[in-house]
Order: structure tokens, then sequence, then C-alpha cells
């Protein structure tokens, strides 16, 4: 991923409808994630690609964060016009990830 703020290794060519990335670090802590949030403010003002986000810290405060996204393109350019500027403006360290072709999805509805 030339030019991205966030290193990440593929997996092979991205060639997916879907990726899942897989995010962790350490020195992003639970503040800046919540400054991250309302500083992107991707609740209401979705961005565009990103289909699902999760987010939990281990015991010694790292991160670790799964994210579906539509396409690397869509990533790519989600880091690059949202999330990588707001993140530099907290002064959050980049993460380390991975990224995969979606192989299945399945999303389940509780009663």
């Amino acid at each position: 991923m030339r030019g991205c703020w966030l290193q990440l290794s593929t997996n092979r060519r991205m060639n997916a409808l879907e990726i899942i990335a897989t995010l962790t670090g350490q020195g992003f802590t639970k503040d800046m994630y919540q400054s991250l949030r309302q500083g992107v403010n991707w609740d209401a003002q979705p961005v565009e690609g990103w289909l699902a986000h999760a987010v939990y810290f281990d015991d010694s405060g790292g991160i670790h964060m799964t994210n579906m996204w539509r396409s690397i393109d869509h990533m790519q350019n989600g880091f690059a016009t949202r999330l990588g500027p707001v993140m530099r403006q907290i002064g959050i360290p980049p993460p380390h990830g991975e990224v995969h072709e979606t192989f299945n999805l399945s999303v389940f509805q509780t009663n």
C-alpha cells in the first residue's frame, strides 16, 4: 500500500468484493480512540466503503481492531481522507495490520 500512512501487509492480490483488515498497536489509548471516533464522526457520517468495525483493548492496553471494507481501494481512501488525518492530528501511532480477502461473511440477527 504505497503512499498510505498505515502500513499493512496483504495476503495476496486484493480482488475480493470485501476485505478484512486486522490492526493492532500499543500506545493507542482508549481516550485516543474516543477522540478518533468523535473526530472522524463515522457513526453519523459513515466512511465510504467501511462496512463493519469491532475494537477491544487487551490487559496491557494494546488495541485490536477488525474492520471490513468493500475493497482495498475503499480502505486506502478512507485512511487517506478521513481516518489518517485525524489519527495524525491526535498523535495516534500507526497500528500494524494485515489485510485478507473475505472468504465468508455471516451476519446473525438475534431476538
